[in-house]
């Protein structure tokens, strides 16, 4: 279904920009956040249940 399509490339999306936030943030800060807001936000997008 093309709208399947679509929310799993709006998801693919969302995570490569996390992805690209964590790898150009400022070390002291992303590790302070990553466990706290990013992994929560990008699990988030996979849970199912």
């Amino acid at each position: 279904d093309k709208s399947d399509v679509d929310v799993e490339k709006a998801k693919s999306t969302l995570i490569l920009c996390y992805g690209y936030l964590t790898l150009y943030a400022p070390k002291e800060l992303i590790l302070a956040r990553i466990e706290k807001d990013v992994i929560k936000q990008v699990l988030s997008h996979f849970n199912t249940k």
